[in-house]
């Protein structure tokens, strides 16, 4: 199993997208589920790390931890303190994707600073992966759009992909 940030790396490195163009529609589709899967954990990590960074926040607050135990479900509900780029998240992850993230936290929250400056760090490093990977996203869905568009693709071609399953 690659690392995320192998995974990350992988799908961001120019030889990822540099032939798009010339490739055929399943390699095309192959390598946009592979950008899709990898984004999913970066989100999934990111979001983990965002409620890392909320009770971290709220202990800081409250200093009580019996109070802060009974304001763990509010605390980790409150959507409105992170923003996204709107893009749907798998919300079931896979048990390898989850190992993925907990080791790249593990890697990530080891040092010197405090805690909540390593969560920062982290969330911002993971927020731009994100950017990134929405972008490589985008160009293979422009791609796709535009071999379809050119006939290089067909609605009854994607139709017997699926049903191949």
């Amino acid at each position: 199993m690659a690392s995320l940030r192998e995974a990350v790396a992988e799908v961001l490195s120019p030889s990822f997208i540099d032939d798009i163009g010339s490739i055929s529609v399943e390699e095309l589709r192959r390598r946009r589920d592979q950008a899709i899967h990898v984004e999913s954990v970066v989100s999934y990590t990111r979001r983990l790390v965002q409620a890392m960074l909320d009770i971290t926040n709220a202990s800081e607050v409250s200093g009580d931890s019996s109070e802060l135990v009974g304001e763990l479900s509010e605390i980790l509900s409150d959507g409105n303190s992170h923003s996204s780029a709107g893009r749907l998240v798998e919300v079931e992850i896979s048990e390898e994707a989850s190992l993925q993230a907990d080791q790249f936290l593990q890697d990530s929250l080891v040092g010197p600073p405090s805690k909540n400056d390593r969560l920062v760090a982290t969330e911002k490093e993971i927020s731009e992966m994100r950017q990134e990977l929405h972008s490589v996203l985008d160009q293979l869905s422009s791609e796709l759009v535009e071999q379809y568009k050119n006939g290089r693709a067909s609605i009854q071609g994607l139709l017997e992909d699926v049903r191949k399953g």
